[in-house]
């Protein structure tokens, strides 16, 4: 089996190798076969052609380009009676050429492999099959990068602490002197003089320590949240029969005391009589009762909310 590969290249690369793999289980004397590109973008290298690989080491390798088509004609074949040993890998590699024109980035070229012709130590033809390769114009590294955020949250308390020291040093000296003298016959005087000298130091270390601590306090707030409902009774009125709109009051003479006034002292001291009108007070000018007219209407305005009617004074176009 004769394999192309899927390579890459940049635009207008000049350096595309193409490694063409043979896998066989017995011994190769030698191949030939054509490759194309499709559609026509690559040309073989000018000087390089085909170069042999470890497997095909002292082999011959050679490549050229037919004329001004896109097929180039591949040999590998060993002059000196040579073979390729069995197995599997690389045994020629094709260096091409991109344009001009330059590929545009993320173009796919197919690599055809054809007229492939193998044949074994005894030069016999062996059937062979391809598998063809590629070209990608622009070489991609294509990668996953994980990035992990880690958010820490810390709380700290701080205590400082301040220390102050103060060293006090006392040096005491005390100086004391004996003074001897001795007299003699031979008049000779001798004087002694004996000094005592005694330092006493007094070292004293006073610590003051300072503790300044920070506290975190936490402050919870809470929201109560009170929905109040109201349900507000429709205008309808729930009196029995029709709503009403007007009351009509009638009035008539009476005759005879419909009544009478009291005063302390005095049950029913003055009687009122029916059908008459009393106001006023003290010496009052009309005659009193005034006559109320007979058979007099009276209108009101009337409006009905659920049980509850109202009375309010009534225009004359109401009445």
């Amino acid at each position: 089996m004769l394999t192309g590969s899927d390579v890459c290249g940049d635009p207008g690369a000049a350096g595309i190798q193409v490694p063409i793999s043979l896998d066989s289980p017995i011994a190769v004397r030698g191949l030939t076969f054509s490759l194309e590109d499709s559609p026509d973008e690559l040309q073989l290298a000018s000087g390089a052609g085909a170069a042999c690989t470890d497997r095909t080491a002292g082999f011959t390798c050679t490549a050229n380009q037919v004329g001004a088509t896109n097929r180039i004609n591949a040999l590998v074949v060993s002059l000196g009676g040579g073979t390729i040993p069995a197995g599997s890998g690389p045994v020629a590699v094709i260096t091409l050429t991109d344009g001009p024109p330059a590929c545009t980035p993320g173009e796919r070229v197919d690599l055809v492999l054809s007229n492939v012709v193998v044949a074994d130590a005894d030069n016999a033809p062996l059937t062979a099959t391809v598998v063809n390769g590629s070209f990608r114009c622009g070489c991609v590294t294509t990668g996953t990068t994980l990035t992990t955020t880690t958010t820490t949250s810390s709380s700290t308390t701080t205590s400082t602490t301040s220390t102050t020291s103060s060293t006090t040093t006392t040096t005491s000296t005390t100086v004391s002197s004996t003074t001897t003298s001795t007299s003699t016959t031979s008049t000779t005087s001798t004087t002694v003089t004996t000094s005592t000298t005694a330092t006493s130091t007094t070292t004293t270390t006073t610590t003051s320590t300072t503790t300044t601590s920070t506290s975190t306090t936490s402050t919870t707030t809470t929201v109560t949240t009170t929905t109040t409902t109201s349900t507000t009774i429709g205008s309808t009125c729930q009196c029995a029969g029709p709503p009403p709109t007007k009351v009509s009051f009638t009035t008539s003479v009476g005759s005879g005391v419909c009544g009478h006034l009291d005063a302390d002292g005095a049950p029913n001291f003055y009687p009122l009589a029916c059908g008459g009108l009393y106001f006023g007070g003290a010496n009052v000018g009309v005659p009193l009762p005034s006559k109320v007219p007979d058979q007099g209407s009276s209108i009101v305005k009337a409006s009905c909310t659920g049980t509850t009617v109202t009375l309010t004074g009534a225009s004359p176009s109401e009445a």
